[in-house]
C-alpha cells in the first residue's frame, strides 16, 4: 500500500492501495469434486466436521533445468550434505520437526534429504525424490501423482527453521541441491507449491522456474485422487503468475 505522509502537502492524485492478484478459479470439475468431499462426507460421517485444507488441496506444478553450475561459495560458515543418521538425530531433536516416522518413511524410499548449517547450527533442510511426485510425503495422507523420468527429480519439503529465515539460507541450499543433482545426472527438477505460501512461491518464482500446470488434490476419508488444469485454466494461472511477479517486483 502506498502511503502519504500525514504532514506532506496533498497532491492531485487520490491514494491507490496494491491489490495482489487474485489467482484462477478451479475448473468446473474440480469444484464439483470439491463440493463432494466437502458436504457429501459430512452428512454420513458427523466426525469429519474439519478445515477445507484437509480435503481440498492445490498446488502449482513448476519445473526448472539444471545446468552445470558451481556449489554456491557461500563462505566457511555454511555447511551443506546429504543428511546422515546424525543430522536425522539433530532434526529429530529439534523442537519444530515432523514425526520421527515421517523422516523414516521418506528415507526408505530412498528420497534423499540436504541439509544446511551456519556457524554449527541446523538452518534448513531439502527433500528429493527420485522417483515420484506427490503431496503431503511421507504423512498419513500422502497422494503420489506421476511417476518421474530417469532425468527428473522431485523437490519437495524445503523447511528453513523459524531463527535462520529472512536471511537467503533457503536459495543458497537451492544452489547446493542443483549442482549436486546435476552431477548426479539429473537434468530437470520438479516443485509443487501452493499459491497461498508466498515465501515460497517468491523464492522459486526469483529463481526463474516455469510453469507446468495446477495440481489438485482430494481426500475422501480412504479415497485420493488428483486432477491436473485443462489448458485454459493453465493459461490464467501463467497470467497470473506475471502479474505475480510483477506485484513483488522479482
Amino acid at each position: 500500500m502506498s502511503e502519504r505522509h500525514p504532514t506532506s502537502s496533498p497532491g492531485p492524485e487520490p491514494y491507490t492501495t496494491r491489490v495482489l492478484p487474485v489467482f484462477p478459479k478451479p475448473d468446473l470439475r474440480c469444484r464439483f469434486s470439491a463440493l463432494f468431499v466437502k458436504y457429501f462426507p459430512l452428512r454420513l460421517f458427523r466426525f469429519l466436521r474439519t478445515e477445507p485444507e484437509k480435503y481440498v488441496h492445490e498446488s502449482i506444478l513448476l519445473t526448472t533445468d539444471l545446468a552445470q553450475i558451481a556449489h554456491p561459495d557461500s563462505g566457511p560458515e555454511h555447511q551443506m550434505g546429504v543428511m546422515d543418521d546424525t543430522i536425522l538425530a539433530e532434526v529429530l531433536s529439534h523442537p519444530e520437526s515432523l514425526p520421527e516416522k515421517v523422516y523414516r518413511r521418506r528415507l526408505a524410499r530412498g528420497d534423499i534429504c540436504y541439509f544446511q548449517r551456519v556457524n554449527g547450527a541446523l538452518a534448513n533442510y531439502s527433500w528429493v525424490s527420485l522417483s515420484r511426485c506427490g503431496v503431503f510425503c511421507g504423512l498419513d495422507r500422502e497422494l503420489y501423482f506421476r511417476d518421474l523420468a530417469d532425468s527428473q527429480a522431485f523437490n519437495y519439503d524445503l523447511y528453513t527453521y523459524r531463527s535462520h529465515r529472512k536471511q537467503g539460507y533457503g536459495s543458497i541450499l537451492q544452489k547446493y541441491v542443483w549442482a549436486d543433482l546435476y552431477r548426479r545426472g539429473f537434468r530437470t527438477l520438479v516443485y509443487c507449491i501452493e499459491p497461498t505460501n508466498h515465501t515460497s512461491l517468491k523464492m522459486h518464482l526469483r529463481l526463474d522456474h516455469h510453469f507446468e500446470t495446477v495440481v489438485s488434490n482430494f481426500f475422501v476419508m480412504n479415497l485420493k485422487w488428483t486432477v491436473q488444469s485443462r489448458p485454459r485454466r493453465n493459461e490464467l494461472v501463467a497470467q497470473w503468475l506475471e502479474s505475480y511477479k510483477a506485484f513483488h517486483q522479482l
